[in-house]
């Protein structure tokens, strides 16, 4: 396939995941030392719910809820909670003007049922990535796996003494994919993450006694 293809087919991919009301995945994360690493340093699970505008997504210990009229982020490990005015969730959308600048280099192969997009990126700029992957489904333009080649460096040393400095590859596999998934109204429920007492609010649920920061007082 010509270079132009990726276009097409990254647009495709933006106007499926726009055209579906509800969608749930879960995701598996691996991170390498180095790009070309085959030791996995860390790995955690991840989950995603949408129904609209609405999302909920786990990532590890901590929790995000984008919700009509407010946004959440829950940190287990750090049993803190933070409550902010309402935001988007850009991170589960296809921006291909952000995708494609840049760009100085992208092809697209087929692999079995899977199409194989790679975009390669200049050095300079400010694109966090020298390279992305993308494994995507031939039959419904929905993401299997996506790979993200970070240009910095990050200190992978487990002694305070020294560094260990490498560029990170960080690997997300999707899988359990549902694109007609059934109402899952509780995960944005309001209150099963934080009560209201005469104008006090409290974490609740599986927040009880967490600390709560609340963004929205200036």
């Amino acid at each position: 396939m010509f270079a132009q293809d990726v276009d097409v087919v990254l647009k495709k991919i933006k106007e499926k995941y726009a055209s579906l009301e509800k969608v749930e995945y879960t995701t598996h994360y691996q991170l390498f030392k180095g790009h070309n690493g085959t030791q996995v340093k860390d790995s955690y699970e991840g989950y995603v719910y949408r129904n609209g505008k609405s999302v909920y997504q786990k990532i590890g210990e901590t929790e995000f809820v984008y919700g009509a009229d407010y946004y959440l982020h829950i940190s287990h490990k750090e049993k803190a909670l933070v409550l902010d005015l309402a935001q988007q969730n850009i991170n589960l959308e296809i921006d291909l003007k952000q995708a494609l600048q840049g760009c100085k280099n992208k092809t697209i192969e087929e692999e079995g049922n899977h199409y194989i997009i790679q975009l390669e990126y200049q050095d300079y700029g400010n694109h966090p990535y020298s390279k992305i992957r993308m494994k995507v489904r031939k039959s419904d333009y929905l993401l299997s796996n996506l790979g993200l080649y970070y240009k910095g460096s990050q200190d992978f040393s487990n002694d305070r003494n020294k560094t260990d400095y490498a560029q990170p590859y960080l690997n997300i596999e999707f899988s359990k994919i549902s694109t007609k998934p059934r109402d899952k109204k509780e995960l944005f429920e309001f209150s099963n993450y934080i009560s209201s007492n005469n104008g006090m609010l409290n974490p609740s649920g599986d927040c009880v006694g967490y600390e709560l920061i609340d963004n929205r007082v200036k």
